[in-house]
């Protein structure tokens, strides 16, 4: 879903998205971060901008198949900057599997 400031979906962990160890991909959810905090920015302005920080922290395992939420909003955007927020939580749980942060340059 796509309303001003926000945008959320699901995702289904594929094995294209894991590690070694069958669990979704840091590398993989940094990119999830960037992706999608800057489709909630889109819902606000034509200027999709350039990353100036983006920072994850991972705090829980979401495994092969499983669903994750992800849901993320535009904190405050300003004329040159916006910061962008990002939680994933597990669908079955809503065990928090990773945070995110996104600054980027308009």
């Amino acid at each position: 879903s796509a309303t001003r400031g926000r945008f959320a979906c699901d995702l289904t962990v594929t094995r294209e998205l894991t590690n070694r160890f069958g669990t979704l991909h840091g590398g993989a959810i940094a990119t999830i971060v960037d992706v999608l905090t800057t489709a909630a920015l889109l819902t606000m302005t034509t200027r999709g901008g350039v990353s100036v920080e983006l920072s994850c922290a991972y705090c829980a395992p979401a495994t092969l198949e499983e669903t994750v939420r992800v849901e993320c909003e535009v904190v405050k955007m300003g004329k040159t900057l916006a910061w962008m927020e990002c939680r994933m939580t597990r669908a079955s749980d809503g065990e928090v599997v990773a945070t995110g942060k996104h600054t980027k340059f308009l």
